[in-house]
């Protein structure tokens, strides 16, 4: 309750609250139809007034803060600090000067950038369709005796790090040449295709010599080693001279020395690997001609890398082909013969088939072992699927960021196929890998080059040169050869303008009832082919990536990777012309 002071002062302040609460104030008697009475309207007026009062100090309130405000904004501005800045801007705004590039602290670039094992884009490629298809793609016009007059080269792959190599080597020996050709589509990597392209001749020349050495019948005069050749009877012809192993004893030798350089890729590697492991986990000092841990992992992961290995080998005297095949590449061989009806047509002779290759390595539309299957595997490397459970153990527990713990359902194995035929004066020969074959058929890329042959056989047999091309020519002191190299010969506009349409049946080759290539089919378009490079080669590569389609070839070339894996692979082709 409020003393009597206070409502003294609240009577004296408020008269109107004094008269109300007066005793003598009239009380007013108003009718009942839904009028207030006189204490509700007292009441009303009351917390009207504290309303109204409550109102006003916040009001009031709010004024003192936003004037307070105001004079402290007032005072900054006056600061000469302030004033500098606003000068500054305001000079900035009459005349704006560039930013100045950002430099990082000192020591960034000591930090590796975040980034991504993907590329999820990349910028469109510059070159031209013609570019793409020359780039990789070459000529070589043999001055040798050697019963190879020419052979064309070419590569079309997406765009990522080569994987497929080809070779060529002319052995010349005292009575005759040795001519190896060869293919080796790499796949996990491309490190076991490099080293087959490099060392593999090499190894089938050190087993072909031992062969032939076995076979030599030298009289007691020519033992010393210092005869020279041409002095002896060893290389003179028949009886005493050049041997003739047997075709059996040939083709082991041709298994032996490819299985001697997957050895040297896989079978030798766990044992030093594990060894240089050793000495690193114990801390033992690196000793001289030893492994280091790190050249021990190189040796591992090389090892994981796979590769498919076609080798074509020609004896010039007697005119004997024969090819040795790991993997998924093919060769087939084209002759020209006469029909019944006169007509002029080419035999196919199929030389090798395709043989599985590990799956889980490869991409594209390969054929890949299921687990269910018993099909023996072959390719060089693949080092876990030729290891034991032992060894893969070991290894992975030595290089864990290497060796995967899963141990593969099946063995792979580099035994080649071997297979001979005697060549005949104007046979070709086209070795190709898997991304060929996908596309054409052997029928279709034997008579694609019989056509070429038509147009371009001039410059192949006969002597007259390339229309613009220049060349050089190289000699390979290693494999004593001297060849007429022709680089990137441009595809003539004129040609690509007058260019004719051919069909299947244009082909002068006797077609399969079945066409079982699927890579048209894929891309839904007929198989219609051109004929307009002047390399051999490049023609089938053309046409094996759309033909006389000329936009679908230009998207193929152009597209980036992941997307152009999904659509085609690889394509090396080598074309082999005999004297």
């Amino acid at each position: 309750m409020l003393s009597t002071v206070t409502r003294h002062r609240i009577r004296g302040l408020d008269p109107i609250n004094s008269f109300i609460h007066s005793p003598r104030a009239p009380r007013l008697v108003l009718p009942s139809r839904g009028l207030r009475t006189v204490p509700q309207a007292q009441s009303r007026r009351k917390y009207t007034t504290v309303l109204v009062a409550v109102t006003a100090v916040a009001s009031l309130a709010a004024l003192t803060c936003y004037v307070s405000n105001t004079r402290r904004a007032v005072h900054i501005d006056d600061a000469d600090s302030h004033k500098h800045e606003v000068e500054e801007a305001a000079e900035s705004n009459e005349e704006e000067e560039p930013p100045k590039p950002y430099e990082p602290p000192m020591g960034f670039d000591d930090i590796p950038p975040l980034g991504y094992d993907r590329v999820f884009w990349q910028p469109e490629s510059t070159r031209t369709l013609e570019e793409h298809l020359e780039a990789e793609s070459r000529i070589f016009k043999v001055h040798l005796p050697c019963g190879v007059t020419r052979y064309d080269t070419s590569f079309v792959g997406p765009p990522k790090p080569i994987t497929c190599y080809s070779s060529a080597s002319f052995i010349e020996l005292p009575t005759h040449y040795w001519v190896f050709f060869g293919i080796y589509d790499g796949h996990n990597g491309s490190r076991v295709s490099a080293y087959l392209s490099q060392n593999l001749r090499h190894s089938l020349v050190g087993t072909l010599s031992d062969l032939y050495s076995k076979h030599a019948t030298l009289p007691d005069s020519h033992i010393y080693l210092g005869s020279r050749p041409e002095s002896a009877d060893y290389w003179s012809g028949f009886g005493l001279g050049r041997p003739y192993p047997p075709t059996e004893e040939f083709d082991a030798a041709l298994k032996q020395a490819f299985l001697n350089s997957d050895k040297e890729i896989v079978e030798d590697v766990p044992e030093r690997a594990l060894e240089a492991a050793k000495r690193y986990y114990n801390n033992e000092l690196h000793q001289e001609n030893s492994l280091s841990y790190q050249e021990a992992a190189e040796l591992v992961s090389r090892a994981h890398c796979g590769s498919s290995a076609i080798v074509a080998v020609y004896e010039n005297d007697t005119r004997q082909l024969r090819m040795a095949n790991t993997g998924d590449s093919r060769a087939v061989l084209g002759r020209r013969v006469v029909d019944d009806r006169g007509k002029e047509a080419y035999e196919v002779h199929v030389l090798t088939h395709e043989q599985t290759v590990p799956s889980g390595f490869v991409t594209g539309p390969v054929r890949r072992p299921q687990r269910h299957e018993s099909t023996s595997l072959h390719a060089f490397g693949d080092g876990p699927w030729k290891w034991s459970k032992e060894t893969q153990q070991q290894l992975s527990s030595a290089f864990p960021f290497i060796v995967s713990k899963e141990r593969p359902f099946a063995k792979a194995t580099a035994e080649p196929m071997i297979t001979n035929i005697e060549t005949q004066p104007g046979d070709f020969l086209v070795i190709a890998n898997q991304g060929l074959w996908a596309s054409l058929t052997n029928e279709e890329a034997v008579g694609l080059v019989a056509l070429w042959l038509k147009k371009f056989g001039r410059f192949v047999y006969g002597n007259q040169p390339v229309e613009g091309g220049e060349g050089d020519d190289v000699y390979d002191a290693e494999t004593s050869s001297m060849i007429k190299t022709l680089v990137r010969f441009p595809t003539s506009a004129h040609a690509l303008l007058r260019k004719d349409v051919l069909d299947r049946s244009d082909l002068p080759v006797d077609h399969p009832p079945k066409d079982d290539t699927f890579m048209y089919r894929m891309w839904r378009i007929p198989k219609r082919f051109v004929l307009v490079d002047k390399n051999a080669a490049q023609h089938l590569v053309r046409n094996a990536l759309g033909g006389a389609d000329k936009d679908l070839t230009e998207t193929l070339l152009t597209m980036q990777l992941p997307r152009a894996g999904r659509y085609w692979n690889d394509v090396s082709v080598q074309v082999v012309f005999f004297s």
